[in-house]
């Protein structure tokens, strides 16, 4: 249908093959991400460290219109079960992103003993992982260029849906929503394009409206990445923030 593809927008698919990461720099999830001498591990309000989700370098992908073209972008949670979501709107944010315009002044921050302490057993940290090491060795990631659809969950389709119904014949609302339901991304996940909601669409809320933009999606994947129940989690940020490349504001969610 050439309405539904015109919908679509460009992202770059992720794609995790069970490879360690090689190089400090390298987009990574998990792993020990680099740092800017000077600039300490995250932690939580209380001294805790944080856990080390994903590290994306941009400069690894194709050029995204909007994104940045080179660069480290990290994100990271708060140790526990729900993995860095919170469910109120205003509640203190349980997840904190980085990012560090020149990656060459970037070293590998230790996540042994040194970052969580000679006593804390790693096994007990929560993580939507399935790989033992997940905080000696990142998995790498490589990228390539697609056209997403939005999901049919998305809460910005609905909208469209309302003005279409009087021009739709009948039988055409359906072959778009199962156009829109059509899923053949990346099992890893994506940068940009749309996001994909396993339940309803956060940005409904009018408080987390402004963060418009998907800047990743990271998947459920072959019991390897497991959100829950094979679930999605979702990064959003502001347009002026990213034209700002600004993304210490961003908007994480997942659902199961």
């Amino acid at each position: 249908m050439e309405f539904a593809t015109s919908l679509a927008l460009p992202a770059n698919l992720m794609t995790a093959d069970g490879s360690d990461a090689t190089s400090p720099h390298q987009s990574m999830i998990g792993g020990q991400p680099a740092l800017p001498p000077g600039v300490a591990y995250p932690t939580d309000a209380n001294g805790k460290p944080m856990v080390h989700l994903v590290q994306i370098n941009f400069a690894e992908m194709p050029p995204l219109e909007g994104f940045p073209t080179s660069g480290l972008l990290q994100v990271f949670f708060e140790q526990g079960d729900l993995m860095g979501l919170t469910f109120e709107s205003g509640a203190p944010k349980a997840h904190r992103t980085l990012f560090h315009h020149d990656s060459s002044v970037c070293l590998r921050a230790p996540l042994g003993a040194e970052t969580f302490g000679s006593m804390h057993d790693m096994s007990d940290v929560i993580v939507p992982f399935e790989w033992d090491n997940w905080y000696e060795t990142g998995k790498g990631l490589s990228f390539k260029r697609e056209q997403l659809l939005p999901s049919a969950s998305d809460h910005r389709v609905d909208k469209v849906f309302d003005r279409l119904y009087s021009e739709l014949q009948d039988g055409e609302e359906d072959d778009l929503y199962n156009k829109l339901d059509e899923k053949k991304y990346s099992p890893t996940g994506f940068i940009g394009g749309h996001p994909i909601f396993c339940q309803t669409d956060i940005r409904a809320n009018p408080s987390y409206t402004g963060y418009a933009v998907c800047v990743f999606t990271l998947g459920a994947q072959h019991n390897v990445i497991v959100w829950g129940d094979l679930g999605e989690m979702t990064l959003f940020i502001r347009p002026s923030d990213l034209a700002e490349q600004d993304f210490s504001d961003t908007l994480y969610d997942w659902s199961c």
